[in-house]
């Protein structure tokens, strides 16, 4: 698919969008007698588009020669024998072949531009071009920090001195001042190029620096769309938060102020669809015209040019997206049809307007919004009214809830692809919300008409409009509070096809069922006696087979990646479990039967819940939110939700302010108190022999941020630190900046003791190198902790010193996999290691959780699904994981841990991967750059690399070379990563024939050219040949030196 957002604007995740013609006509002309002869003509282009957009001009001219050739034959045979039968595969040959033709003129014009070549080489370049779109809002690569993006058409590029010039679309990335690219308007910006995937539309990446240049100004369409816009939310900034987010949203697809909280509940019950605009909105809006025209008794012709009119207008209001588009442009055909007299065909007008869409532009295959936008329209059409007569209460009943069943089972295969989630109040949230989009649009659309000329009056239409969308965010939030509000589900393709055969299954369930309303009987049917009255009651025993086959082959494909609830997870006895959420930090430390106190929750409410779920735990006693980043609050309504009204421990330091405002707003709606967290506040629990006390550690006293200071007088520091590699105290200089909401964030220590068991454990948080050093400092002697939860996600900025102090027996460290970051760094797990500590880490061994029997201590992982993290991840960011995870494999040994220590439990969706006494097991020792982890297995062990931060042959994990400014960032791949990042390490990528291949090779040619050196020893004075003279970077050999002959003779030269 293309670059995330590129769809249908913001709601492209899920934006099927409940099309044209909601309610009773949806249904019209669906069912077994609807039109679909154009279907295979329509399956063919989406076919065609989708392999031709992957692929190189060259082939795919070929092919449309070959398809067109096809065609005139079989043109030939038809004209010439006058036969009719041929002519649904003529129409298919003929729509493949110019969606081929238009597809190889496309991909040539883009060949022809050069920036692809010069985008593999991640070459600086300028560019000129059009903004085609709003400005998108992403997820941030670091927590804190804003990620937009926004999509350009180039005519000019200069890249290393050379002009290019040619049409083809780069999409920027970029900090929060691409936000102020104004659709329509021509810029000029300046950044490094990066490939893109295989078949997006966007011919390169471009990582902006600095703001965009504005060269000429948009076109007067895009200009009046834009002040309609800008006066929309400006008549919305008196309602309440989530009203005044959402109305733009729902009436233009302007997500830009929507709160993310209310995003991420709409996402996880199925109605981010609504704030995708495509043919429900436009069917209102051009509905409402033609009833305006018709009570003002105009003439029909007047009525359908008016509501033609509107149907442009709103295309411009609402930008053309593609779901946009494939509603306008259905609509203007309905509109034909009914100037002609003549009834509209649903499903015949759906095919037609894909088929040409895709002929105009292939590109629209890969768009999420154009994808959902079609299947839903088809799900109404085809599916809506046979449900409806097949659900028992009356009619108009049972097409409210037929509408949102069949869209929501014709879309469920592809938005698993963006959300491995299914949401089984997806359809009751969407029955409910329904009634309020309606009045919702028509407010907002004449809020956005009346605020240039009377914004009094476009003020009372939005505030009209906000008890509708407060109505909508009501049942979002409300619905995602339900315990069983999102099940998770296998990613991928595999999820696709297991949740297709799902769907097939229930379609054949509900459909195999005879019709309850006797309004359905066809012509020719007379009631039971007629021919076939029976059939549909025979049917079940027919159909299943197939079904029981389905289901059979549904559960094969779900099985390996859904969590079992067998009772062989969590395990017996378990103390702490650190819960795979991706890169952030979510751990539970059991409190009782069903009950645990969190410390963070993570980044995504549908993992921490899944992982609680898990556990078992159906209470929560405390919640600890170290400090007030992404990645450690924003699972928190799935956290709270259902397990009561926890109390809150939050760090004192309220930044970021977005943040800290999330926070305590949810806070106050739950009625959940809240305490700020200081060094000396204790707690505990007691409960059926187990007690649980927990102690604040840091910091020790209260923030001032308007002061910029830390607690205890530590200076706020927003820069790296400046300790060299190797100080003292220090595993690695800094590579990224320190965070003052990181040094003031929560240190606490938990001591559970229950019969026949202790343990202490020590959670740092994201504690930087200021707040370590601050710990050390605070706290007398020594920190023993049996289990230490790593701090920053294990990064390079640690303090051995500080570990030294507490010797943990297990360290626990939480990071998603593919993070952008490099964590967790070597430095840190060999420091670990160094200590004799096991480390079990989420993005290898994925939930990890720690038993503590008579002194020992039991690493136990319930085993990852080995997907990448996507949460905070840029877009198209490649796996860079320093040690590549297991996959689905679920008996993962934990690294640092002795092979002698691992214990295999075949059968069990987890293992036991370590049973630790202090003092009995030899310590173990993580694999260095030294050792040649990431190169080849010659050189492991034999002492430092020779090149800082690599392997010995200088093909592992390195920085970039002094005097080399492209080498390394050439060969390692830039994409996803901000201007601030580029000098930070980039981990080698293995795919295929990686840096192990290349490092082998490398070794045989030095091996090669060492054994054609002379082996006799040299005496004083003589220089070496030339050619390692060469090699080391010295010069040639000049006049009146001596070199040694390897030869029988004297080189030219030679002076004898």
């Amino acid at each position: 698919m293309s670059v995330p957002g590129r769809g249908a604007g913001p709601g492209a995740g899920t934006g099927q969008g409940y099309d044209a013609g909601t309610g009773a006509g949806a249904a019209e002309g669906s069912g077994p007698g609807a039109d679909v002869r154009l279907l295979p003509s329509t399956g063919a282009a989406c076919g065609v588009a989708w392999a031709a957009t992957a692929s190189s001009a060259g082939v795919v001219a070929w092919w449309a020669v070959a398809v067109l050739s096809a065609a005139l034959g079989l043109g030939l045979v038809v004209a010439r024998g006058r036969n009719a039968r041929w002519a649904g595969l003529l129409l298919t040959l003929a729509v493949a072949s110019a969606v081929l033709a238009v597809t190889a003129v496309t991909l040539g014009a883009r060949e022809r531009t050069g920036l692809a070549l010069h985008a593999d080489d991640r070459a600086t370049a300028e560019v000129l071009g059009r903004v085609t779109g709003d400005p998108r809002r992403l997820r941030p690569v670091r927590p804190g920090a804003d990620r937009w993006a926004v999509t350009l058409r180039v005519t000019r590029a200069v890249v290393r001195g050379e002009a290019l010039r040619g049409r083809a679309e780069v999409t920027v990335l970029g900090g929060r001042e691409l936000s102020s690219a104004r659709a329509g308007a021509t810029v000029r910006m300046v950044g490094r190029l990066a490939p893109t995937e295989r078949g997006d539309r966007s011919v390169a990446l471009l990582s902006a620096v600095g703001p965009p240049q504005r060269v000429e100004q948009p076109g007067l369409p895009w200009r009046v769309a834009e002040r309609l816009r800008s006066g929309l939310r400006r008549a919305c900034a008196g309602l309440p938060r989530d009203a005044a987010g959402l109305l733009p949203g729902l009436v233009v697809g302007d997500t830009g102020s929507l709160p993310v909280e209310l995003e991420d509940d709409m996402r996880a019950v199925g109605l981010t669809h609504l704030t995708a605009v495509s043919g429900a909105n436009l069917a209102i809006v051009s509905g409402a015209v033609l009833v305006l025209a018709t009570a003002a008794r105009a003439p029909r012709p007047v009525s359908l040019a008016a509501a033609g009119c509107s149907v442009a207008a709103f295309v411009v209001l609402a930008r053309p997206e593609p779901s946009v588009l494939r509603a306008a442009l259905m609509g203007g055909i309905a509109l034909v049809g009914l100037a002609r007299g003549r009834r509209g065909r649903g499903v015949s007008a759906l095919a037609a307007t894909t088929t040409g869409l895709l002929v105009v532009d292939p590109w629209l295959i890969r768009s999420f919004g154009f994808v959902l936008s079609v299947l839903a329209t088809g799900g109404l059409l085809l599916l809506a009214r046979p449900l409806s007569d097949r659900i028992p209460g009356p009619r108009p009943l049972a097409l409210a809830l037929a509408v949102p069943l069949a869209a929501q089972l014709a879309c469920a295969p592809v938005q698993v692809l963006l959300q491995p989630a299914v949401s089984p109040v997806a359809v009751p949230a969407n029955l409910l919300a329904a009634p309020a989009v309606p009045p919702a649009t028509l407010c907002g659309v004449l809020a956005a008409a009346l605020a240039p000329f009377q914004p009094w009056a476009a003020h009372l239409a939005a505030r009209v409009g906000g008890f509708a969308t407060s109505w909508i965010a009501g049942v979002a939030h409300r619905a995602a509070e339900l315990p069983w509000a999102t099940v998770p589900w296998p990613e991928g393709v595999r999820g696709a096809l297991a949740l297709a055969l799902a769907v097939v299954a229930v379609l054949g369930l509900l459909l195999a069922a005879p019709p309850r309303r006797a309004g359905t009987t066809r012509q020719g049917d007379h009631g039971p006696g007629a021919p076939g009255a029976g059939r549909g009651a025979r049917a079940p025993a027919t159909v299943l087979p197939a079904l029981v086959l389905l289901a059979l082959v549904t559960g094969w494909l779900v099985s390996p990646a859904l969590p079992r609830p067998d009772g062989r997870w969590p395990p017996p006895g378990w103390a702490v479990a650190l819960c795979d959420v991706g890169q952030g930090t979510a751990l539970a430390v059991r409190t009782g039967p069903g009950r645990a106190a969190l410390v963070d929750v993570g980044p995504d409410p549908r993992r921490v819940t899944r992982c609680l779920r898990g556990l078992r735990v159906r209470a929560l006693d405390l919640v600890a939110l170290t400090h007030f980043h992404a990645d450690h609050i924003r699972g928190l309504p799935g956290a709270i939700s259902g397990r009561g009204t926890p109390p809150l421990l939050v760090s004192p330091f309220p930044e970021p302010a977005t943040g800290s405002a999330d926070v305590r707003r949810l806070a106050a709606r739950h009625r959940i108190p809240v305490t700020e967290g200081h060094s000396g506040l204790r707690g505990g629990v007691a409960a059926d022999g187990l007690r649980v006390t927990w102690e604040v550690l840091w910091p020790p006293g209260s923030s001032s941020p308007d002061g910029r200071s830390l607690p205890g007088g530590l200076p706020y520091s927003s820069r790296g630190t400046t300790d060299p590699v190797g100080a003292p105290g220090s595993t690695a200089a800094g590579t990224e900046p320190e965070d003052g909401a990181n040094d003031a964030g929560l240190v606490l220590r938990f001591e559970v003791t229950g019969p026949g068991a202790a343990m202490t454990l020590l959670a740092l948080g994201d504690l930087e190198l200021d707040g370590q050093d601050g710990l050390v400092a605070t706290t007398a002697g020594a920190l023993p902790a049996d289990v230490v939860v790593v701090a920053h996600h294990g990064s390079a900025r640690q303090r051995p010193r500080l570990y030294q102090r507490v010797r943990p027996r297990v360290a626990l460290v939480p990071v998603g996999r593919g993070n952008g970051y490099g964590h967790p760094a070597p430095s840190a797990l060999r420091m670990l290691s160094d200590l004799g500590s096991g480390i079990a880490r989420t993005d290898a061994h994925g939930d990890v959780a720690v038993v503590a029997r008579a002194g020992a201590l039991a690493v136990v992982a319930r085993g990852g699904t080995g997907a990448p993290d996507r949460s905070l991840s840029a877009p198209g960011a490649p796996d860079r994981s320093l040690s590549a995870p297991g996959g689905p494999e679920r008996r993962l040994p934990v690294a640092g841990l002795p092979h002698a220590t691992r214990q295999r439990t075949t059968g069990h969706p987890q293992s036991v991967v370590a049973d630790r006494r202090q003092g009995a097991l030899p310590a173990a020792r993580a694999p260095g750059p030294g050792d040649g982890g990431a190169g080849c297995a010659r050189h492991r062990g034999r002492g430092p690399p020779r090149r800082p931060g690599g392997d010995r042959c200088g093909h592992g994990r390195s920085s970039r070379r002094p005097g080399d400014p492209r080498g390394t960032a050439r060969r390692r791949g830039l994409r996803g990563r901000s201007p601030d990042d580029r000098d930070q390490p980039v981990p080698v990528r293995r795919r295929g024939r990686g840096g192990r291949e290349r490092c082998r090779a490398r070794c045989r040619r030095v091996r090669h050219r060492r054994d054609r050196l002379p082996r006799r020893p040299r005496s004083r004075g003589v220089p070496r040949p030339a050619s390692l003279r060469r090699a080391a970077g010295q010069g040639a050999a000049g006049p009146g030196q001596v070199i040694r002959s390897t030869g029988g003779g004297l080189r030219p030269g030679d002076q004898g």
